[in-house]
């Protein structure tokens, strides 16, 4: 293949954005795994074919293109096929941080202009709150982020029919992420299709993700360190999920599911380590370890060099905004 100038690039990511991105990965992957689950695995032409019919079931709750929606969930596998299917009628998904107080998570709702909210089954009591309370007619609750019982969302996929896809442009927005609210009110980030992936292709390739990886998604999916993951998603390297962080859970999903790349922050890596567990699960699998959002005092970085000894190990920094 002949060496692409710098001008081709810039042409190549004028004309994507990620539906294309996700039928290329779809066709070049399709019976490979691409979501490993605890309850059951996903090829990619069954993750294709599940987002298709998912984007019925938004287009059928009157969500189109260019619409916002919220979904409040820890990670799991069916917060990433609302998310697709968003990205596939061109509808912009809102992912709140479940941990944000009532009003807060109002105050986003309310700002970004949603029309529905998705919530996990663990967080429908939040909406008896009176600050949430007008909410509840806009609620879809969809069960478990992961696991065999979320039967009212996967009742909704059966009866939905796949829907052909959008064709947004590179520069239409895809995903809108509120920042954590250090210094004022939680602000609203606008990150499109253009902005996503090209961050993938230069991130993935900056640290080397491989087709052949697994990835765990251990940062929230609330967070843009979960945008990382792109870099792996558009190989069609396989997809697990840890809906809540515990050294063990980490550790567990690592050793289960043979994990190879993971992004982290360095409290998740010290409460690793000093874990009494920690020497009985096989962390051989780990080859890229990629920690941020804190600083880690060297003689921490040292220790979690040698505790996982298989793994490159990368300090990384970004903004919501980047």
């Amino acid at each position: 293949m002949r060496h692409l100038a710098r001008r081709d690039y810039g042409k190549m990511f004028k004309t994507t954005n990620l539906v294309r991105a996700l039928q290329a990965t779809v066709r070049h992957n399709g019976p490979r795994p691409a979501i490993l689950d605890t309850d059951r695995q996903y090829t990619w032409s069954e993750f294709g074919a599940r987002v298709a019919r998912l984007a019925g079931v938004l287009q059928s709750l009157g969500i189109k293109s260019g619409v916002r929606f919220a979904i409040l969930s820890r990670n799991g596998f069916r917060v990433e096929e609302l998310k697709w299917a968003a990205f596939w009628i061109g509808a912009v998904p809102v992912p709140i941080n479940w941990r944000l107080a009532p009003p807060e998570i109002a105050h986003i709702l309310d700002d970004s202009s949603c029309v529905r909210v998705f919530s996990e089954g663990m967080f429908e009591k939040t909406f008896e709150h009176p600050a949430l309370a007008s909410w509840r007619a806009q609620l879809t609750v969809f069960g478990e982020a992961t696991g065999a019982n979320a039967p009212s969302y996967e009742d909704m996929l059966a009866r939905s029919q796949p829907i052909a896809p959008a064709d947004p442009a590179p520069e239409a927005d895809a995903i809108l992420l509120y920042t954590g609210g250090t210094t004022g009110r939680s602000k609203g980030v606008r990150l499109s299709h253009v902005n996503i992936l090209s961050n993938a292709f230069a991130f993935g390739l900056g640290v080397g993700a491989r087709p052949e990886h697994v990835y765990l998604h251990a940062a929230p999916m609330f967070h843009s360190a979960d945008l990382l993951a792109m870099g792996w998603f558009i190989q069609g390297s396989p997809q697990c999920y840890l809906p809540m962080f515990s050294p063990v859970a980490f550790l567990g999903a690592i050793a289960l599911h043979r994990v190879s790349a993971v992004v982290t922050v360095p409290t998740m890596l010290i409460g690793t380590v000093l874990d009494a567990s920690f020497p009985t699960f096989d962390i051989s699998s780990l080859r890229i370890l990629i920690y941020g959002a804190a600083p880690m005092a060297v003689e921490w970085i040292d220790r979690v060099a040698q505790a996982f000894p298989h793994a490159a190990f990368f300090n990384c920094y970004g903004l919501t905004e980047t």
